[in-house]
């Protein structure tokens, strides 16, 4: 039981020091655009270095005033079907703008409003606050096919 443990606080682990070099990607430039964040990703060798990681993504924190600004900026940059989704009234967003590798599952989740879920709102708020990783509860992941849904944290 205690190696079950000790393998699950390492994966854990790993996956934090993943979102740590993240943090350090966006502190280092004034403006990371969808390139500069797949070479990142690229460099990682997700794939080769870290299995069972589907990929790394960024969201953004908006406000509903900045909902039209953000779908132009996503469609001048290269995704000419960009919407924030689901689309239904709320007083904040966190929508996923980057996910790589790019590809057809990942491309499915860009736009998707994570603050529209309960389970992933509160542990990003929680996160927020606290300054510190927090991992949510158990939520299905949106890029999967509804035939082979994957659950996530």
């Amino acid at each position: 039981m205690q190696e079950v443990n000790d393998e699950i606080r390492a994966r854990l682990q790993t996956s934090i020091a993943l979102l740590r070099a993240g943090t350090g990607l966006f502190a280092a430039s004034d403006y990371v655009d969808k390139d500069e964040f797949a070479h990142f990703v690229q460099q990682i060798e997700l794939q080769k270095n870290y299995p069972g990681i589907q990929g790394i993504g960024f969201s953004q924190r908006l406000r509903p005033d900045e909902r039209t600004a953000l779908v132009e900026r996503m469609k001048h940059d290269g995704f000419p079907d960009f919407k924030i989704w689901p689309d239904s009234p709320r007083s904040e967003y966190n929508t996923i703008i980057y996910l790589e590798p790019m590809n057809n599952r990942n491309h499915i989740a860009i736009g998707f409003d994570m603050a529209s879920e309960a389970v992933r709102r509160q542990a990003m708020d929680g996160a927020r606050d606290s300054g510190t990783p927090v991992a949510s509860g158990r939520v299905v992941l949106v890029q999967e096919p509804t035939t082979q849904q994957q659950y996530g944290f």
